[in-house]
């Protein structure tokens, strides 16, 4: 990977005693087309950071259901059965709060790609004023503080960019910040994209095999415990009929949201190779990167996957 250029005080200085008019107009780093490019994978990829969380989630609601299920079909006429149900009922919270906390874990880390994302919308803006200065640095501080957490919930070793890449933005004004602002949007892109792939891979490990297996066993799971609720009471209430039915849709929900979670995930890595790729160059693009639109539509409907997974 090159190393970002980062500009040193001299050279603004520099920089800023040049007159506007002996600039060449074709100095651009980027053009407006790949500049808008930049600017809709940033659009896109900050809707996904969240997803990879919610069927981890449903994975611990679906352990903590079955393991209630269980204990409703015990007899409790027995002082030793009635502890040993409320000692099942507290391990059916405890493991549903660690399933959560991993979520939130995720969730946390997988914010990597919102900053990232800010960071690209900031970069590929057309507001070319001094508050792109400080605005920027944050961000890229916010990133590597992302990355940093990543690194920690997942024992991962994702080199930081983002402040390193955010110090080259100086104080210069007008064109200058316009030039240093290009220069910087493409180091940017760059530089993040064996992040942007070894998050992506990550994230597709995470949710297959293991996550979609763990699933479908706590489906298979669940069929068996309500069929051994149901023989040993004889009969059970509508009411737990309609739990059940409603934490089966749960889990057939949570199921297709972590296989649409790994395809976007392909997406996100695939769409931001060939924008890392086309930015390489200075050019004015043709068409639209089709990946970006396929990552669209995928993250559009694992939203609303989540969002029927929610109800």
């Amino acid at each position: 990977m090159s190393r970002p250029y980062l500009y040193h005080p001299l050279h603004t200085a520099l920089l800023a005693s040049i007159p506007a008019m002996l600039l060449p107009t074709g100095c651009s780093v980027i053009t407006p087309s790949q500049k808008a490019e930049v600017a809709a994978f940033a659009k896109v990829s900050a809707q996904y950071g969240t997803l990879p969380g919610e069927p981890i989630r449903a994975y611990g609601q679906s352990i903590r259901f079955d393991r209630l299920l269980i204990v409703s079909s015990r007899n409790f006429e027995s002082e030793t059965s009635r502890n040993e149900a409320w000692i099942q009922i507290g391990k059916a919270l405890e493991m549903e709060a660690g399933f959560n906390s991993v979520a939130n874990q995720a969730d946390a880390a997988l914010g990597i790609l919102d900053d990232y994302s800010s960071l690209l919308t900031r970069l590929s803006s057309d507001q070319f004023t001094s508050a792109l200065d400080q605005g920027t640095r944050d961000l890229g501080t916010a990133l590597d503080k992302s990355i940093a957490t990543y690194n920690r919930t997942f024992g991962k070793s994702l080199s930081p960019v983002g402040a390193t890449l955010a110090a080259g933005i100086r104080g210069a004004g007008g064109i200058f910040l316009r030039i240093q602002q290009a220069r910087l949007l493409k180091e940017t892109v760059l530089a993040a994209d064996p992040m942007v792939t070894a998050l992506s891979l990550d994230i597709r490990h995470l949710m297959e095999p293991r996550l979609k297996e763990r699933l479908t066993n706590a489906q298979e799971r669940l069929g068996d415990d309500f069929k051994t609720a149901a023989q040993r009471r004889g009969s059970l209430p509508l009411e737990t009929i309609q739990q059940v039915a409603h934490q089966l849709e749960a889990n057939q929900a949570a199921l297709r949201l972590a296989d649409s979670a790994a395809k976007a995930a392909e997406h996100l890595a695939e769409s931001h190779r060939k924008l890392a790729v086309l930015v390489r160059k200075r050019q004015s693009l043709r068409q639209r990167i089709e990946d970006i639109q396929s990552l669209a539509d995928e993250i559009k409907a694992a939203r609303k996957i989540r969002a029927d997974l929610s109800r």
